[in-house]
């Protein structure tokens, strides 16, 4: 089986859309698919991106056609101008845009659409990023649509709600680098802070939540928004040097892992193959829904199987009614004589996103009684945002737990990896309301899955809408480190990553794929996530030291130390050649490396990859650089 190397690194036979970089005087910035992203003033990020989005009815995200794109690049300035055309369902919208920059760093983003059928949208129209660092805890002014101005913060914890409203302009400072100013036109604006999805950005958009929605667009009718950007300085701006790739830690600050585990895949068992390949990583748990269906009590015990042969313990979530005390008799029976293995339940609310507190204060003794060894959690199903909302003040509870996925809003790599900040955002949030007890995030996924209470079979177009082509990548084992790294440092006492089999898992299994054009495996094949949970879980008793990537979007590192020996391992997040400094490796370590070179046999040969240490580069020791090929991971090991 041969496959170009854009399916292994991540996982589509395309290549990416071309960044092109771009100056306004002294604004820096990248240009790409119709988006500004990365606005800098000198090193100062200003706007993480500016876009246009059209949302549907459901808040489904509708990815536009771009067309006669014309990009005039000059010394201090640019002009682009191209159409987009949003066409899906009952949905027919055309938009022409138009992108100015100019020496007076100033950047000038303007959309005029029509609508071309009468259709029923969330959003349509802008959208503007802000970044985290650089913005959060600072001031803002925010000029009303009257004139009239108020000053707000950049909230430092995950607002819960819209931190600034009713929004025709606002500016705030860049510290030594003067201050940003943006005003919209054509609609009304408010921000909300988009980590509550794991997004790590404010995103101030039109229209207010507060107006009905979804709202008819109808046949003929115009959108014509502006945003003017302007930074003012006196300050003259260095030229700032290229630092060199580098990964520093700090064994002073170091940090347990969390207990890792994976998913069961509903209305799955898995084979003997399957449970010898899943049992050498070394999970903690096994993560197991409960709905109390026609089939659940089938589906409970054969997961329990499972369990046992893969020795781990089980992690219950169970979706509970107003017949909650009927429910857990019977889950204590259908249980029986391996409660043991019952590590911990969380409860859950039929048909709500998040369990209530009322609902839950009739449910927890019970629930206890019936498990007095296992520890209780509640939570919310879904994400962050429905948990922040909605805060779980029940004492006796031993965790809470919520879930995460990347690509809420938006779906290309760099996104992708920005978002893995917006992570540890979420449990030093939930910390601050959880008084004291632990945070478990479960699941982990790479895009947004039906809950299991909706009782929806897995059919091919729902799992079309679940799965993601990078799941087999290297892209996607580098992600899952990044992941690892963050719900670490930021001290998650549990966290539970993807299905053990299939589109959504760690290994494929027995059997191909459901759709071989656009998931390019087969069966037996291992991805190369399964290396990253099996190197770092070999560790699982050793500490985790703090790190600092400098170029947090391009790669990657997780430094590990078990019985005064150092794992290190590494993730390039980009299509280019990296060479990474590194410092306080023993001159002996093994270097084994995981790229387009060798992911093929480790695959498809995993244990001939296992067995024979991989690396093709001389170096003198001590280890003081590594070369990375694109997407590639890099384990070193004292």
């Amino acid at each position: 089986m041969n496959l170009p190397n854009e399916v292994l690194w991540y996982g589509r036979d395309s290549t990416l859309p071309e960044a092109i970089s771009l100056h306004a005087g002294k604004l820096n910035m990248t240009y790409a698919s119709g988006n500004l992203r990365n606005i800098r003033f000198g090193n100062q990020e200003v706007i993480r991106m500016i876009y246009v989005a059209l949302r549907d009815k459901h808040w489904g995200t509708i990815q536009p056609e771009i067309r006669n794109e014309k990009i005039i690049v000059e010394n201090s300035g640019f002009h682009i101008s191209y159409t987009s055309i949003y066409k899906k369902d009952d949905i027919y919208f055309e938009c022409h845009i138009s992108i100015l920059g100019n020496e007076k760093n100033q950047v000038i983003f303007e959309i005029v659409g029509e609508s071309l059928s009468d259709f029923l949208t969330n959003r349509t129209g802008f959208c503007v990023l802000h970044p985290i660092d650089g913005c959060s805890g600072e001031k803002c002014e925010i000029t009303f649509p009257d004139g009239k101005k108020a000053k707000y913060l950049f909230p430092k914890l995950i607002s819960p709600h819209q931190p600034m409203k009713n929004i025709a302009g606002m500016s705030w400072d860049l510290g030594e680098f003067g201050k940003a100013d943006i005003t919209f036109t054509g609609e009304v604006f408010e921000m909300e802070d988009q980590r509550n999805w794991t997004d790590d950005s404010y995103k101030t958009y039109c229209r207010p939540l507060e107006l009905i929605y979804p709202y008819l667009l109808k046949k003929g009718e115009k959108v014509h928004q502006r945003i003017t950007l302007k930074v003012v300085s006196d300050n003259v701006v260095e030229d700032i040097p290229i630092k060199p790739y580098q990964l520093t830690y700090d064994e002073n600050i170091n940090y347990p892992l969390p207990k890792i585990g994976v998913g069961r895949r509903r209305n799955y068992t898995i084979s003997t193959g399957e449970i010898e390949l899943l049992g050498k990583i070394g999970f903690d748990h096994y993560d197991v829904d409960v709905v109390f269906d026609e089939s659940w009590q089938h589906g409970l015990k054969q997961a329990l199987l499972e369990a046992k042969e893969l020795d781990l313990t089980v992690r219950l979530k169970v979706w509970f009614s107003d017949n909650y005390q009927h429910e857990i008799n019977e889950l204590l029976e259908t249980i029986g004589n391996d409660k043991n293995l019952i590590q911990s339940i969380l409860i859950l609310e039929l048909d709500k996103n998040v369990v209530k507190n009322d609902f839950l204060s009739r449910v927890f003794n019970p629930l206890k009684k019936a498990f007095p060894k296992a520890s209780i959690g509640a939570g919310a199903a879904g994400f962050f945002a429905e948990l922040n909302r909605n805060r779980i003040t029940h004492e006796k509870l031993d965790f809470i737990s919520y879930s995460m996925n990347p690509q809420v809003h938006a779906f290309d790599n760099l996104t992708l990896i920005e978002n893995l900040k917006g992570q540890s955002a979420t449990v030093e949030t939930a910390r601050s309301f959880a008084g004291g007890k632990e945070i478990h995030i479960s699941p982990i996924t790479f895009k947004i899955q039906k809950l299991p209470a909706a009782q929806v079979n897995e059919t091919s177009e729902e799992l079309l809408e679940q799965m993601d082509v990078r799941q087999m990548s290297l892209f996607g084992a580098g992600w899952t480190l990044g992941s690892i790294k963050h719900n670490t440092e930021s001290r998650a006492k549990s966290v539970t990553y993807f299905e053990t089999v299939g589109a959504k898992g760690i290994i494929q299994g027995d059997r191909d794929p459901h759709f071989p054009d656009q998931f390019h495996t087969k069966a037996g094949a291992v991805f190369p996530m399964y290396y990253v949970f099996r190197e770092i879980l070999k560790h699982k008793r050793g500490m985790v030291f703090t790190s600092t990537s400098s170029h947090p979007l391009d790669f990657e590192g997780l430094v590990l130390q078990e019985n005064g020996k150092k794992t290190m391992i590494l993730a390039n997040f980009t299509n280019k050649q990296l060479e990474v400094g590194v410092n306080g490796i023993a001159p002996d370590a093994s270097v084994k490396k995981l790229d387009e070179k060798t992911v093929m046999q480790a695959m498809y040969e995993h244990d001939n990859y296992e067995n024979s240490p991989y690396c093709d580069f001389k170096f003198e020791q001590p280890i003081t650089t590594i070369k990375m090929r694109p997407y590639a991971l890099v384990i070193i090991n004292e």
